[in-house]
């Protein structure tokens, strides 16, 4: 409790001074009718309005922790762009040890991100939750991988993903980890808004899609998109909020191609609950 007061006072402090710093803007550019100053003015007023990074910093916090801070939209990024091209079905000359060793790698970012929030409910209490869940799925996507559709393409064991299910899981995943933000109470991390307006729609697109419908693959999934799609009813981020609902109904997305019976056999794994 005394680490979240201290934040929210350095917080407040600083937007203090910058709302008395716009004050003056103010005055100054009425007093002398300068357009220029109007336009910093606004520039100076936006920054009030927004949360800043360095808030997290608090005394005490070691230099991983502040490591973890100041790279984690990098970090983030760099995951979510990995695994965008697995759902293309490119894995970047991985072998299939190694596409597993890379969604571990993610299990314990989640789990460094989350203990690093730990109990710091200032900027979205649903974000540790939401590290935890995302922990479980990438774990079971580690082990399903290898009995998933690939075709062995040179020598070496370099695979390409072919399996459509396994392509869509990696897609999920990848608006959902890239929805992740340390600074859920605002807008300033724009990556992370563009994935949730993504993920929102993708929301909709399963509850508009009738579940007796589904065949096998898509049951499959359904579940695995709402075991995804995680809000806390007492958070107040702009995701739990439904900040990024969208406005209109999203395009479909395609229907998968009718099965064959070795689609059937070829992953039992997956549509195990």
């Amino acid at each position: 409790m005394q680490h979240d007061n201290h934040i929210y006072l350095l917080c407040r402090r600083r937007s203090i001074a910058r709302l008395i710093l716009t004050c003056v803007y103010i005055i100054v550019a009425t007093y002398l009718h300068q357009s220029n100053l109007l336009l910093l003015l606004a520039v100076s007023a936006s920054l009030v309005l927004q949360p800043q990074r360095e808030c997290f910093i608090m005394p005490g916090m070691s230099e991983l922790q502040l490591n973890t801070i100041r790279d984690f939209t990098s970090t983030r990024d760099t995951l979510v762009a990995e695994l965008e091209k697995f759902s293309g079905g490119n894995t970047n000359g991985r072998v299939v040890v190694r596409v597993q060793s890379f969604l571990f790698r993610i299990k314990n970012t989640l789990a460094m991100w989350a203990r690093l929030r730990w109990n710091l409910k200032n900027e979205g209490r649903c974000f540790e939750d939401r590290c935890i869940n995302l922990m479980v799925l990438a774990d079971e996507m580690a082990q399903d991988f290898p009995h998933c559709v690939t075709t062995v393409i040179d020598e070496k064991g370099v695979i390409e993903i072919q399996d459509l299910v396994m392509q869509k899981r990696f897609d999920m995943f990848a608006m959902q980890l890239g929805s992740l933000t340390l600074w859920g109470c605002s807008n300033i991390d724009t990556a992370a808004v563009e994935n949730a307006c993504m993920a929102e729609e993708e929301q909709r697109r399963w509850e508009q899609k009738p579940a007796s419908e589904d065949d096998e693959r898509s049951k499959s999934l359904r579940t695995m998109w709402f075991r995804m799609y995680y809000k806390d009813i007492h958070c107040d981020c702009h995701q739990c909020l439904d900040f990024y609902l969208p406005l209109r109904d999203p395009t479909p997305s395609p229907s998968l191609p009718p099965m064959s019976n070795s689609d059937g056999d070829s992953l039992p794994s997956l549509f195990e609950e």
